[in-house]
């Protein structure tokens, strides 16, 4: 195989790696603790309607998602979209009179993969439910943190890598002669 054909086999496999991408982080009711009392963020905050609390600082950065049944529970999906991946430091989704809250050390998992969304899950059988075994719908929700660092995009890191590559490989036939 020639270096030009290497060269197009590297860039295409660098060029997949960075389009798949697209990673959900869950926080299952069953890791949170029930507390409460009255939680909120000025980091990122939801209502129950999916729209964004006021005052919250990372509301031009995240979109929200709400969804689910009081059958099969509720969520809030959390989604960072091109936008770099926050460090969070606690979660909590209120449903009826408590909170389902998530410390720290839930999110270890969450600070050290590579995800482009966080959801939030009141289901199973750690969920808020009323005395009829019914899910509570989400009141609000919202995650603590700091956002993230922009780093180069995936695109933009095998762009160049791939002009490098084809750089090398036309120096190397022209010096063999080819």
């Amino acid at each position: 195989m020639n270096a030009f054909k290497k060269t197009m086999l590297i860039i295409g496999f660098l060029a997949a790696g960075s389009w798949s991408h697209a990673i959900t982080f869950n926080l299952e009711s069953s890791a949170a603790t029930m507390v409460g009392g009255n939680t909120t963020s000025p980091f990122y905050g939801v209502n129950g309607s999916g729209v964004e609390a006021n005052g919250t600082i990372a509301k031009d950065w995240f979109s929200s998602t709400v969804g689910g049944n009081a059958n099969s529970g509720f969520w809030v999906n959390i989604s960072f979209g091109p936008n770099p991946q926050p460090v969070l430091s606690s979660a909590f989704l209120k449903a009826s009179n408590s909170y389902l809250f998530w410390n720290s050390a839930d999110l270890t998992g969450f600070n050290a993969g590579l995800y482009d969304s966080i959801t939030l899950w009141n289901s199973g059988a750690n969920g808020l439910k009323n005395q009829n075994g019914k899910f509570h719908e989400t009141s609000h929700a919202g995650v603590t943190g700091t956002p993230g660092v922009r780093v180069p995009d995936g695109g933009t890191t095998a762009a160049l890598i791939g002009t490098a590559l084809l750089a090398l490989g036309s120096i190397a036939r022209r010096r063999s002669g080819a």
